[in-house]
This record gives C-alpha cells, sequence and structure tokens, in this order.
C-alpha cells in the first residue's frame, strides 16, 4: 500500500470514528488557539486572571478585565467579613443620637448644654472639679487658701474650663487666691455675706481669670 493510499485510507476510518463517536479521547488545551486543531475549546470563557497573574501568586492592583469595575483589590477587600446587605445594616443603626451627661438633644437635633447643674459641696480648701459639675459651694469657717485641681478632668489641650464658686461667709475670714489667678475686678472680701465668683482658665489650669459675679446678704 502506497503512503498516498495510506493516509486515505486512514483518513476514511477516522471519518466513520468521528461519526460514529468512537474517536480516541482529546484532551482539550486551554491555551489552543488554532480552530482548526482537535483540542481546541470552542466558546470558551475568557479566563479571571484578574486577582492574579499566571506567573506569580501576588494581587494585581485592579481587576480590569471584569467589565466596569474600577474598585482596586485592596477596595474589594474592604467587604470582607461582611455576611450581610451593608445596607441593611446601615439603616439598623442607631436613628437618634443619645445625650450624655448634663448634655440634651433637641428635636432639630440641635445639641444644647443642660441650664440645670447639680451644685456639689467642698469641705476642703481644694477644689477638685469633676466632670458633670460647675459649681462648687462652701462654706467658709475659717481663714481659707484655695487651690483649683482639674486632674479628673482629663486631656485639657485647646479646651477651656469653666466654674463657679458660691462661697457663704457669716464671719470674716481671709481668703487667699492661687498667685496664678487675676481678678477682672478686685474683689472685697472682708465682709460677710454670699459671694458668686467665676472662675475660667484657658491653657490647662497655669492661669486663671475670676470675677465676682454678684454678691448678697
Amino acid at each position: 500500500m502506497t503512503d498516498m493510499l495510506k493516509v486515505k485510507v486512514d483518513g476514511v476510518w477516522r471519518g466513520i470514528a468521528v461519526a460514529q463517536g468512537d474517536e480516541s479521547q482529546v484532551q482539550s488545551d486551554w491555551e489552543q488557539d488554532d480552530s482548526g486543531e482537535r483540542d481546541y475549546i470552542k466558546n470558551k470563557p475568557t479566563k479571571l486572571s484578574d486577582f492574579s497573574d499566571d506567573t506569580s501568586t501576588n494581587p494585581i492592583d485592579k481587576a480590569d478585565t471584569l467589565t466596569g469595575l474600577t474598585s482596586s483589590v485592596a477596595e474589594l477587600n474592604y467587604c470582607d467579613g461582611v455576611t450581610s446587605n451593608i445596607q441593611t445594616q446601615l439603616d439598623g443603626k442607631q436613628g437618634t443620637l443619645t445625650a450624655g451627661d448634663g448634655i440634651a438633644i433637641s428635636s432639630n437635633t440641635i445639641i444644647t448644654k443642660d441650664i440645670i447643674s447639680e451644685m456639689a459641696a467642698i469641705s476642703e480648701s481644694n477644689v477638685a472639679l469633676t466632670l458633670g459639675k460647675s459649681i462648687y459651694s462652701k462654706t467658709i469657717s475659717e481663714n481659707t487658701t484655695f487651690t483649683f485641681d482639674l486632674t479628673n478632668l482629663g486631656t485639657l489641650t485647646n479646651k477651656v474650663v469653666t466654674f463657679e464658686l458660691f462661697l457663704t461667709m457669716s464671719t470674716i475670714y481671709t481668703l487667699t487666691w492661687p498667685q496664678n489667678l487675676t481678678w477682672v475686678v478686685q474683689p472685697n472680701f472682708n465682709q460677710t455675706g454670699k459671694f458668686l465668683v467665676a472662675v475660667r482658665t484657658l491653657d490647662g489650669g497655669s492661669t486663671y481669670i475670676a470675677n465676682l459675679e454678684a454678691k448678697w446678704v
């Protein structure tokens, strides 16, 4: 049998095998681009090689092969761990603000300071300020040297601290104030009665400004 005849015979038998579905198995090749080859895959989907390239396990910057997607891998990873609809979670968050100590929130969401303040009675000459309390009362029964302690107020950088002292003095005693306190108008404490003193510091207690707001019997 000549070579030419052999090729023709082989072709006939191959055609018969294909028609009968008995052709030998073919291993499909994803990389095969020649549609005339037996291992060519027709209508194959586009490879999703967007999160890692073919030669490295390192993630690439963007999933450019996904039409319309402009998010980076890092941005997509923000959704890592999300187990339910994000919008549903947002809708379920607190609908209104909860007021803190001494803070009131009106219906139009304007936050205002409560006009009612608890008066804290002190027996010592040291006035230890406490969060939530802005007026301190003391009955003067001896010569008194005042000091102010702001420790309980926490960090006071770029904050203003204002408080008031309500003093009752039925017998005249000497009142001594911190050396770093400056009076707006020098008051006269050499008399009996009730005194309301306002004190303010703008630098965390390094200096104080004070003013006698009222004096009555």
